[in-house]
């Protein structure tokens, strides 16, 4: 009976960390930032803890009447986010430009560095699941994404999605 009891005892707490890491990993794939403040508000609140972070310079601007549905915000973000952990991986970059703004029907995101760039076959062909993952989570929102770069340009990724 002790054996038994040690042993649900150890179970038990194996869950309660299991618990714990799937919440940890779930605020970090969607931060309570989006949540509690907005896509605009998260944006500006990652683009500072990034730059406190990396030490690569933010010029944040972003439209002051930007309201959204969660579905877009959330997608938005991730998108932005994959964005950022790609300059910090491979552009090597020392300023990243962030613009956001609303035309018509359409938001515009746009994040752009000016780091070492991207190649055209690269992009023609992604092999990694962010880029993947990117043009995916805005596609199915009836959006756009278009990356663009050159060999010692930076790269721009560029985003459009219907807001209404």
């Amino acid at each position: 009976a002790k054996i038994l009891f040690e042993k649900t005892r150890s179970m038990s707490e194996i869950i309660n960390i299991t618990i714990k890491k799937v919440r940890e990993i779930s605020r970090k794939l969607r931060p309570s930032m989006l949540d509690n403040l907005g896509f605009t508000a998260a944006v500006a609140w990652q683009s500072k803890e990034f730059q406190q972070r990396s030490g690569i310079q933010f010029n944040v601007r972003i439209d002051d009447n930007i309201v959204i549905d969660e579905q877009r915000g959330s997608a938005l973000f991730r998108v932005f986010q994959e964005a950022l952990t790609n300059i910090f991986r491979h552009a090597n970059a020392t300023e990243i430009d962030v613009d956001i703004f609303i035309d018509g029907d359409d938001l515009f995101m746009t994040i752009r560095d000016n780091g070492i760039g991207i190649d055209q076959e690269h992009l023609k062909t992604p092999k990694t699941f962010g880029l993947i993952g990117m043009r995916e989570r805005i596609h199915s929102l009836g959006g756009t994404v278009s990356i663009e770069g050159a060999p010692g340009e930076g790269t721009a990724v560029n985003v459009i999605v219907p807001i209404n």
